[in-house]
């Protein structure tokens, strides 16, 4: 695989133990003269020797890489067009050595050298750098460096510059890559969800679910690609050059910058081919394989997570107006948490939630243009805090994939009406985990689907109602599981989808053809818990443009 990395997920581990998870130890390699030495004093006659000791490779979590980029540096929130300056400014800024720190020592290599720099200064992702050989000044992105270290005493301040770096360097090739930055459309749409789609599918192309073919076939096209954007540097270097330094006649000149514009022309034709190529298959391996026969690959999913162990839940009020006996009548205990909303935005309670916590809905209308764009990974619990249904009235913006998407490992909605239209993909999508209904209308159209249960999905509903003029109320895919209990009313009565099980002929005894079971959606209607499953994780987002 052209791309490695670690597949496991810590979806536990707090941003305060990311350094203590990086898994970094102090090894010392024995260094030979001609490869980990360099001289250093100012003392022509009397040189001293320095040891520079390389540092173990970091292991981080993908989860963990999820909350650095929108914790420590601040990106969820930020849209596109914005973000990639933002990286560039806080690696940057971070990494620029200060004269009180140790020295900034770090190596570069080629085909055929190792070189050894101080790094003096950096800027705009370039450092400069001191040779620790020959004193000479070269210009270096900060991707072709690799940090070392001399001692205890700058130990700890290489680790941190060593994060940073490597932190930039998987945003720059990875996250954000040169063949993801050509959709224009994409510059208004926020960070967060796009971040969590790239470090999903990171995780799938170095795990072993990919097959060798579409493996190949993605790696030969990546080594394409990097071989125009090669190219294309090299013939913009040249260009320049020709413009500003070579001395032909004007002519001859000309003539010599349309021969090499067209090459350029040439090689970025090709070289957007094999983007536009890149994109196409990466979309299209992820919707092939993140699917197993076991399950949904492992996936990064925590926006907040849990909360520090000394903090309880918290339940979220969502009201116009509160008084004294609304709390009292809610019976909370003495000692729970409480926070109040003074509008009807559920999106601002969304985005406060830990896992475990309520929101608390009184009654009213909420109108919720953005709620579609809200990916419910966090297991929480969205309830009204009466028993009748239609006094919580939520209305979703037309026109959109879906109203929901849920993506947690147990989802509960109580006590409900959502009110969704022109929803492609449903009102209710349940692309991994479970999600718990009850009490709640559903009240859709004739195009949009009431709820739609992904394979290795499921859907508890107690005592809810689906209505429309849709022609499917519950969409039930293969893998997928739906349990019903207490009095539920559909529009159109529930029906696991099937497809023809997979046959294999054998043309000589054209009677003994062997088929094989597939593995078929399950739909309970008896009173009874829902099965014990494998640990749910979801099937990655979908961003809404």
């Amino acid at each position: 695989m052209s791309i490695e990395g670690p597949t496991d997920i810590d979806v536990a581990a707090p941003q305060k133990e990311l350094d203590a998870q990086l898994d970094i130890k102090d090894v010392e390699d024995t260094l030979s003269e001609n490869t980990e030495e360099s001289q250093c004093g100012d003392d022509d006659e009397s040189k001293d020797f320095q040891t520079l000791i390389e540092l173990d490779p970091l292991k981080i979590h993908l989860q963990q890489r999820y909350w650095f980029y929108c914790r420590e540096w601040g990106l969820s929130r930020m849209q596109m067009k914005d973000v990639y300056n933002a990286v560039l400014q806080e690696a940057s800024g971070v990494l620029n050595p200060d004269p009180s720190d140790p020295p900034f020592l770090c190596k570069s290599e080629d085909d055929e050298s190792i070189f050894y720099w101080q790094v003096m200064n950096i800027q705009d992702g370039f450092a400069e750098c001191r040779s620790l050989e020959d004193e000479e000044v070269e210009h270096i992105h900060i991707n072709d460096l690799e940090i070392l270290y001399s001692g205890d005493e700058d130990f700890k301040v290489s680790q941190e510059r060593q994060l940073i770096m490597d932190m930039y360097n998987f945003f720059t090739t990875f996250v954000y890559p040169p063949w993801g930055q050509l959709d224009e459309s994409m510059n208004e749409v926020p960070f967060e969800p796009l971040l969590r789609e790239r470090l999903n599918l990171f995780n799938l192309l170095a795990s072993d679910h990919v097959p060798k073919h579409a493996e190949f076939r993605y790696r030969v096209q990546k080594m394409e690609f990097e071989q125009a954007y090669e190219d294309l540097d090299r013939l913009t270097a040249t260009i320049n050059e020709i413009q500003n330094e070579l001395e032909e006649s004007e002519e001859e000149k000309a003539k010599l910058f349309e021969s090499m514009y067209n090459q350029y022309a040439k090689v970025y034709r090709y070289w957007l081919y094999h983007a536009e190529g890149l994109q196409k298959m990466e979309a299209e391996i992820w919707e092939k394989y993140h699917i197993t026969p076991e399950g949904p690959i492992e996936v990064v999913r925590k926006i907040n997570g849990p909360r520090p162990e000394n903090e309880g839940a918290v339940h979220h009020l969502v009201a116009e107006m509160l008084t004294m006996k609304d709390i009292k009548e809610l019976n909370l205990d003495e000692d729970a948490k409480v926070r109040s909303y003074a509008t009807l935005d559920l999106t601002e309670a969304l985005q406060a939630c830990h896992e475990g916590d309520t929101i608390i809905l009184f009654p009213g209308t909420y109108e919720i243009p953005y709620l579609c764009d809200y990916l419910f990974h966090e297991s929480i619990t969205i309830k009204g805090c009466t028993d009748n249904a239609n006094d919580i009235d939520l209305m979703a913006s037309d026109r959109q994939r879906f109203f929901i998407l849920a993506d947690a490992v147990d989802l509960k909605l109580q006590n409900l009406t959502l009110n969704a239209q022109y929803h492609t993909e449903g009102a209710i999508c349940i692309r991994g985990g479970s999600v718990t209904l009850d009490n709640v209308i559903i009240r859709t159209d004739e195009v949009t689907r009431g709820i739609v249960i992904h394979p290795f999905s499921d859907c508890k509903m107690t005592d809810c109602e689906v209505e429309g003029k849709h022609d499917i109320s519950v969409d039930i895919k293969e893998g997928a599981v739906l349990t019903r209990k207490g009095t539920n009313k559909f529009s159109v009565e529930p029906v696991p989808r099937k497809i023809r099980a997979p046959v294999i002929i054998d043309v000589n005894e054209v009677n003994q053809s062997k088929a094989v079971d597939p593995v078929e959606p399950v739909m309970y209607a008896k009173q009874q818990p829902a099965p014990v499953s494998a640990p749910q994780e979801g099937a990655g987002d979908v961003i809404s443009t």
